[in-house]
């Protein structure tokens, strides 16, 4: 869950509604104090792919360059991307940044964790060892009527740059780490952390890169809408891990957003952003060496922030 999404889908339940109406006006002025929306792509990423029939035969090449904080890639280092579902840029410097630490100098192993259903895991891992999109198209997540932006084309385009990268070299694994579908989702952010915490164990000098919505990224308790919430990132802290939390931020764009929990609710949507239309800052990270109020460390900035559709035809 992204923060522009938890204020859409729960707005009707919340007993302040002129407070919530104040938030999401500063929240659609400010990404780095919300989340995500979409815009046309194709179903394939463009991005060049390693030949299938000779998997990690050759060394690893980063299209894209990201300068990325040396306390991010050190031994046993865990770092939290929060995102606004629905965008194409978000996922596609995530890729970019595995990409560049697995290319890198770094001899420990890279973990990365995707907010995706842990029901999907072999679905996914059919992905990775070189299946075509087929893997994916005949499960009812992706082609489900209510598309949040989990299951965008650039969520498919960042699984496909993950497997070219895991086909070229064996130090990086990808893992899920969100509920089953149909779980009950009260207990939703404690058993992502806790998923987080198991795989963690089985390799402390890991290099640990987690992917998911801004809300779950937060190291404080409470949202707007809800000040009891405890985010995934806040358990994760509470369960002795020390991590890095970083928000998106990005110029004001568009994302593949569900306004409500319905489904009709579900498509582009203007947001919006702190940095530069044009000519602003370089994407990249932004460490502030203190936590914000919101409970992150820092931002990852993208250029620009472009709605992106599902991947797959809806049912």
């Amino acid at each position: 869950m992204d923060l522009l999404q938890g204020i859409f889908a729960n707005r009707n339940a919340v007993k302040y509604p002129g407070l919530v109406l104040a938030f999401l006006v500063l929240c659609l002025a400010s990404v780095t104090a919300c989340h995500n929306p979409p815009a046309s792509e194709p179903h394939e990423p463009s991005r060049p792919s390693s030949p299938v029939a000779s998997p990690r035969s050759s060394p690893l090449a980063c299209v894209r360059p990201v300068e990325i904080p040396l306390e991010l890639t050190s031994s046993g280092a865990t770092t939290v991307f929060g995102e606004i579902h629905g965008t194409r840029e978000a996922p596609e410097l995530f890729g970019d940044v595995v990409c560049n630490v697995a290319a890198g100098p770094q001899p420990q192993r890279v973990l990365v964790g995707l907010e995706l259903p842990s029901s999907e895991a072999a679905a996914i891992a059919s992905f990775l060892a070189g299946a075509g999109n087929d893997a994916l198209a005949g499960r009812a997540f992706w082609t489900q009527p209510f598309q949040s932006g989990r299951t965008s084309a650039a969520m498919l385009a960042l699984l496909a740059e993950l497997r070219r990268i895991v086909r070229s070299t064996p130090r990086v694994e990808v893992f899920l780490f969100d509920i089953p579908d149909g779980t009950d989702p009260k207990a939703r952010d404690a058993a992502m952390a806790s998923a987080i915490l198991e795989k963690r164990a089985t390799d402390r000098a890991a290099l640990v890169l987690l992917y998911s919505g801004n809300v779950h990224a937060r190291k404080t308790k409470g949202v707007p809408w809800d000040p009891t919430l405890e985010p995934m990132a806040y358990h994760l802290v509470a369960g002795g891990l020390k991590i890095t939390s970083l928000n998106m931020r990005n110029p004001k764009g568009t994302a593949w957003i569900c306004q409500t929990n319905d489904a009709s609710s579900c498509g582009a949507v203007k947001i919006g952003g702190e940095e530069p239309s044009s000519g602003g800052s370089p994407r990249g990270i932004r460490l502030s060496g203190e936590l914000s109020a919101d409970g992150y460390d820092g931002v990852y900035i993208v250029s620009s922030a472009t709605a992106s559709p599902p991947a797959m035809s809806v049912r």
